[in-house]
């Protein structure tokens, strides 16, 4: 199992939360962990 943590809330940070919520994990477990970002309600709705 791979467990990722993302940091910010930018562009790159809202495709790889899609990615990993949406998309297959081309064989491996990926868990997403935890999203951090300075202002939370910038990634409260990815999150959701």
């Amino acid at each position: 199992m791979i467990k990722v943590v993302i940091i910010g809330s930018g562009n790159v940070a809202q495709h790889l939360i899609a990615a990993f919520h949406n998309g297959p994990n081309l064989g491996t477990e990926i868990k997403l962990v935890q999203v951090y970002s300075r202002q939370i309600a910038t990634v409260s709705h990815l999150v959701e």
